[in-house]
């Protein structure tokens, strides 16, 4: 009725004479539509009813005929946790999920996953070796070759032209970096020039790189690029036309050869490299060489895992965000431009089927291999720990036993370091997508680089220092709150233990005294505890809601004004810059974190210092006793 009345409307003539018989008949249509469709109703809902019961009666035997669910579990897990499946689903899904170009066939995606998964199956699981000289292990070295034969998958599905050539450029960089390690900062730094310069010369462009969103028809738009000529700003009127292209490309090589010279000590400051080492150096002290082996397996399952489904998860945000805005279309038949709301269900109930129940079920068999993939590398180093480096020999049992904390405290130090780090890793791998939507739009529009992105960065990291020093703070606190309650508790201990000395002393008032001060200095720290996770707490949340949210709204304002973007990519953009941000702030926003990975990192290399001590001086004669088996009877 609604679409019968809004045509009526959109093609009623400007004459009111005409307009009457178009009125009333397309109110005659819509009397007819509501006369032949309401007694349908009735039956519609009687068939539902009859289908509902009919599978109430048809459940049971169905769920009779079921397999166990147990050994479907047990399955399903033996599946996942193959080496088969570990290794080369990941590598397939990536390559199959993620198209190098627009409208690339099934086809050729196809073969060239089966390519790629092929060479990942050769090098990890069939022991095929990289024969590349240098001082890292050569589990490493495989990873790189699998991530270089994805590149050149993707280059050469590329378009003959400058994207081909740029692609196995790229592909040729890496490959040095592999063959010759002492050349892989130089490919780094070649990179990062090439990629800040292209940036920079993005950004200086006198026209758009996209016509804007509804603009007119080519006919009417104004000539761009080859077509018109590059004229200076009234500013730089003193330079010629011809000059301007040269100052283009004179200020894209300085910017490249800044970003080429300060790129490591940026990636240094901004990227919690050295947490990240020490917690790998730390592992290392107990698990071996072996660990190199398993981190490069998890390593390659998250790197083949997350990007597709940060990948699929913006198909996922642009899908919410339209039936987000259908929703505001939903209202009274009567007003022009309004739909009803059987439109927005069926729209609804298509959204579930075809974009969030096969994004749900992916983003679930993807998560699951990252999380089986990890608890098998945490259990194989919790494993060498506790087996391999505390009952390594009688000096490493003494050592464990003298340490202030037991085996399994180390141990959960232990897991917990090698989980941070993977969950942080993950994190910034899963959002790579998205902040691959940004340089493109960054460089139309060098205005939101200039003055926005750095507002909000200073703005996050103010919040960021407030949020740090109050987590220390109440750190602190639950510090010395954990020792008064030992205290309290060795103190209560004690004195019930002796309570007939106490009764007899006539010192009960002492110690209802004594415990009164414990109680009350306890519930001090309590109570500050409790204040400064509060204010911590509203803190990020007034941050989140009023402070980052109309931020990055300001950005995404300037991006729909440039007509960089649509109503659906609002909440995809909005993200994108977040995930910005949270990238080049790591450091500040997860410094409870990565302080917490620093603590249990210096515990596990405390005792791995006590272990050698104690066997060095085992070796010195300082003596401990040598058990061996005996030799066997003669009969």
């Amino acid at each position: 009725a609604c679409e019968l009345e809004d045509a009526a409307s959109t093609s009623m003539p400007q004459t009111s004479a005409s307009a009457e018989p178009i009125v009333r008949n397309s109110h005659a249509a819509i009397e007819q539509h509501g006369r032949t469709s309401s007694p349908a109703r009735p039956y519609l809902v009687l068939l539902g009813a009859v289908a509902v019961a009919l599978a109430a009666l048809v459940a049971p035997c169905v769920l009779h005929v079921l397999p166990d669910v147990d050994a479907v579990g047990t399955a399903v897990l033996r599946v996942l946790t193959s080496e088969w499946t570990a290794v080369g689903g990941p590598v397939a899904y990536l390559r199959f999920t993620m198209p190098a170009v627009e409208g690339e066939s099934l086809r050729a995606r196809l073969l060239h996953s089966l390519a790629v998964t092929a060479v990942a199956l050769w090098l990890f699981v069939l022991g095929g070796r990289v024969p590349v000289p240098g001082r890292y292990p050569a589990e490493w070295p495989e990873l790189g070759a699998v991530l270089l034969a994805q590149a050149c998958s993707y280059a050469l599905a590329q378009p003959a032209g400058l994207r081909r050539a740029t692609g196995f450029a790229s592909c040729l960089l890496g490959a040095l970096a592999l063959c010759a390690p002492t050349l892989g900062s130089i490919a780094a730094r070649v990179a990062a020039c090439c990629a800040m310069g292209s940036f920079v010369l993005s950004a200086l462009e006198p026209r758009p790189l996209a016509p804007r969103l509804g603009a007119a028809p080519d006919s009417q738009q104004e000539p761009t690029g080859s077509e018109a000529p590059l004229q200076p700003p009234a500013r730089l009127a003193w330079l010629r036309p011809g000059d301007v292209k040269g100052l283009r490309f004179l200020l894209a090589g300085v910017a490249g050869l800044g970003a080429a010279a300060g790129a490591k000590s940026a990636a240094l400051y901004v990227l919690p490299v050295h947490e990240l080492a020490e917690a790998f150096s730390a592992a290392h002290d107990f698990a071996g060489d072996a660990l190199h082996a398993h981190a490069a397996k998890l390593v390659l399952i998250l790197i083949h895992t997350q990007p597709p489904l940060g990948y699929l998860g913006i198909a996922y945000l642009r899908a919410t965000q339209r039936r987000k805005n259908m929703l505001i279309s939903v209202g009274p038949c009567s007003v022009a431009g309004k739909s009803e709301a059987r439109s927005f269900v069926r729209a609804a109930l298509a959204f579930v089927a075809m974009v969030a129940v096969p994004y749900a079920l992916q983003r679930t068999a993807g998560e699951a291999v990252s999380a089986l993939a990890l608890g098998r590398f945490t259990a194989g180093c919790e494993r060498s720990l506790r087996v391999g480096a505390a009952l390594a020999d009688g000096a490493a049992l003494r050592a464990a036993a003298a340490s202030e904390r037991t085996v399994e405290e180390h141990a959960l130090a232990l897991k917990s370091t090698l989980v941070s780090c993977t969950k942080l890793l993950e994190r910034k791998i899963f959002s790579m997508p998205k902040l691959a939507l940004l340089p493109a739009a960054l460089a139309r529009h060098p205005r939101l680089v200039a003055l926005t992105l750095p507002a909000i960065l200073i703005l996050d990291g103010m919040q960021a220092r407030a949020v740090s020093t109050l987590t220390l703070r109440a750190e602190a606190v639950n510090v010395r709150a954990k020792a008064l309650n030992s205290k309290r508790s060795r103190v209560e201990s004690h004195d019930a233990g002796h309570a007939d000395q106490l009764r007899r002393a006539r010192a009960l008032p002492l110690a209802r005294e004594h415990w009164s001060a414990l109680s009350a200095e306890a519930e001090e720290l309590a109570v500050l505890s409790t204040a400064l996770g509060t204010v911590r707490s509203w803190m990020r949340w007034l941050y989140w809601t009023d402070g980052l949210g109309p931020s990055l709204e300001v950005a995404t304002a300037f991006l729909l004004e440039a007509g960089h973007l649509d109503a659906a990519d609002v909440h995809v953009y909005a993200r994108a810059l977040e995930d910005a941000v949270d990238a080049l702030l790591t450091r500040s926003r997860a410094g409870t974190e990565l302080a917490r990975i620093g603590t249990d990192s210096g515990k596990l290399r405390a005792l791995a210092a006590s272990i050698e001590r104690a066997r060095a001086g085992e070796d010195a004669g300082l003596g401990l006793l040598s058990c061996s088996a005996l030799p066997p009877t003669p009969s």
